[in-house]
């Protein structure tokens, strides 16, 4: 069968049939060069896409920082759950719409803006200058090139562009200043009672009944703690400090190539007349500009005030109108003819006519700085100190690769990385979800010891960081699961809690008797002397006067001002109070007032705040977005 058909499928009609074949699959191929493959991606937005890997390398980065910024409170359970990722997705879209925004409306920063922001952030500053050895050390140390870190720059600042203008141009009108300041400036008369359920506890009997009844309804609340007890073995770069001493001569070659971190170059401060000359300006132009830059130059030296002169006849817009004051210049900064020009004058002398690729320069030197900084030998505890520490990151990083490399050999110990490293393995524990003490308090060894990789399969942790050069890997050698208390174990604990819970009752019931007093015409004070109270009494209180109490002040303010006169039984606490409000004055502006700008302000930024977000909702309801909801969460 398969012969005949071969046979037949041959010449024209062979050709044919290919024809037919060969075109839609070639469709499908050139279809995946267009169309992008949904399951690398978590997101489209129009015509871009937001990759599994881009997305999952962003929400490691959020991690990072809010471990960074919560240190030992920092919970991995808390931030990486579905709706965080969910957030962070939401995030990173809406990054990407301003992006397209911006690139159709042809926003932009320009290169001048873009180096002012990077001179003027302060870690980039050593005394308060830019430095050009740290901004580049740290960019290596975030694995980054000055031009990629410049792109980053400025897309952000484009990304922001749109916000800002959006917040800055918010206003507050009068009459929302006048409300919020109604509000917040509200001022309250009002007499209180607080009736204290410690007052009732030493009344409260419970009996062995009603905690068992108690525990029996409730025993879900009354398990132990889920523990483990772990062993683990710690890398920390201070294990390679000792015995690292470098020779002089190292120490010397490292101070030559960082001079400039130890050695503030000589300053000039310069002032200079610039006569603009076109770099294809013929020979007699040249000439021309020469001649008149001599004969400033003379008549500078001549004694003529050499502020007025660059007043008049300089073409360098930034200096002219300062009487050419450029500041102090250092080395590297100006081109060099004009820097040669600079070092070779002595103090107030007025250099000859210089070329560069502006033009001509009249140069007047006004004041010299010295060099100053550190000597090698003052420089050298420094310089040891580095180099140790250097020395010290080096030899821990190649032992903790191999740590690393020993542990994954053998999942099932951490005998054969402590007998090669000789490392002491240590113990720790038992402890619980919420830590314990020592090592066990922090939260990526919890974390860890609570994995499935470690606590269900028994396997060794990946290594866990603990900061500057430290890390260690763990695995769990008991594990006691959640089990319940006996009604020994937690007898006392319920009979508290039913002792406050009744203590309580009694105290609101209490409270309510006093209010029905109230209602048929009864005086406070009098019915708070039998049970010895002291009645609150607080005339013109505002949301800030704390001394009442915070917990009554707030309840206070909850009441609606047509309240006024009207009993009222509020939560305070464990406790209970019976309030009654005399009159309610809405707070007042004085327009000329420091406060009235305070709350212009506070409300412009609202209102930005809020305008902001709709303008996102706006543009997300104009654009094509398409989320892959099961790739949100993929590893």
């Amino acid at each position: 069968m398969l012969q005949t058909i071969r046979d037949r499928l041959s010449g024209l009609l062979a050709f044919i049939i290919l024809i037919i074949l060969v075109i839609p699959f070639a469709f499908v191929g050139i279809n995946n060069y267009f169309v992008s493959n949904p399951e690398n991606n978590v997101a489209r937005i129009n015509d871009e896409v937001i990759s599994i890997a881009e997305y999952q390398s962003s929400f490691q980065q959020f991690l990072a920082r809010q471990r960074a910024r919560f240190g030992a409170n920092f919970d991995v359970t808390f931030f990486d759950q579905p709706i965080m990722r969910r957030q962070h997705l939401d995030a990173l879209i809406n990054t990407e719409i301003l992006q397209q925004v911006g690139q159709k409306n042809g926003l932009a920063v320009s290169e001048e803006e873009l180096q002012s922001l990077i001179a003027n952030t302060a870690a980039f500053q050593l005394d308060g200058r830019f430095n050009q050895e740290v901004y580049l050390n740290l960019l290596t140390n975030q694995g980054l090139s000055p031009a990629s870190y410049q792109r980053q720059l400025a897309q952000d600042v484009v990304n922001s562009q749109l916000p800002e203008a959006v917040l800055s141009s918010a206003i507050a009108t009068q009459h929302e200043i006048e409300t919020y300041a109604r509000l917040q400036n509200q001022t309250r008369d009002f007499s209180a009672l607080v009736i204290p359920s410690a007052k009732f506890t030493d009344g409260v009997e419970v009996d062995d009944a009603d905690i068992q009844s108690y525990y029996e309804d409730h025993a879900g609340q009354y398990m132990s703690e889920e523990q483990v007890s772990i062993e683990y073995i710690e890398l920390s770069v201070q294990n390679f400090t000792a015995g690292i001493e470098p020779t002089e001569d190292i120490l010397r070659a490292r101070y030559e190539e960082q001079k400039a971190r130890f050695v503030n170059p000589e300053r000039r401060l310069a002032s200079h007349i610039l006569l603009n000359l076109a770099s294809d300006a013929d020979e007699a132009a040249v000439e021309t500009a020469r001649q008149r830059a001599e004969e400033l130059s003379k008549q500078a030296r001549a004694g003529q005030d050499f502020a007025q002169l660059a007043s008049e006849h300089s073409d360098d817009p930034g200096s002219a109108a300062n009487g050419g004051d450029l500041g102090w210049v250092e080395p590297g900064v100006m081109v060099k003819s004009f820097e040669d020009a600079l070092y070779a004058l002595g103090k107030n002398d007025i250099s000859d006519p210089v070329r560069s690729g502006f033009g001509f320069h009249v140069i007047q030197l006004r004041d010299i700085e010295p060099s100053e900084g550190m000597s090698f030998e003052e420089a050298w505890p420094q310089l040891e100190q580095e180099f140790q520490e250097e020395e010290a990151d080096r030899l821990y990083l190649e032992q903790a690769d191999r740590l690393v490399d020993l542990i994954y050999e053998d999942q099932g110990s951490l005998a054969p990385a402590s007998d090669t490293l000789g490392l002491e393995i240590k113990t720790a524990g038992p402890f619980g979800r919420g830590g314990g003490e020592g090592i066990a308090a922090d939260r990526g060894v919890i974390d860890a010891a609570f994995s499935d990789l470690v606590l269900l399969e028994g396997a060794n942790s990946e290594p866990v960081d603990l900061g500057s050069n430290h890390l260690l890997v763990l695995r769990v050698s008991e594990h006691l699961p959640s089990a319940q208390q006996a009604l020994e174990a937690v007898s006392d604990q319920i009979r508290e809690e039913l002792r406050l819970k009744a203590a309580t009752e009694a105290a609101k019931a209490e409270a309510e008797g006093v209010a029905a007093a109230l209602a048929g015409g009864e005086d406070l004070a009098a019915l708070a002397g039998p049970l010895e109270l002291a009645v609150t009494e607080a005339q013109g209180a505002t949301r800030r006067d704390f001394q009442h109490g915070q917990e009554l002040l707030e309840q206070i303010f909850k009441l609606p001002v047509n309240a006024v006169e009207t009993a009222r039984v509020v939560p305070v606490g464990e406790d209970y109070a019976v309030v009654t409000m005399q009159t309610v004055k809405d707070g007042e502006l004085d327009a000329a007032s420091i406060q009235n700008a305070q709350f212009q302000r506070i409300v412009a930024n609202a209102s930005g705040t809020v305008e902001n977000s709709g303008l996102l909702d706006q543009l997300r309801a104009q654009a094509d977005i398409e989320i892959f909801e099961n790739n949100i969460a993929r590893q």
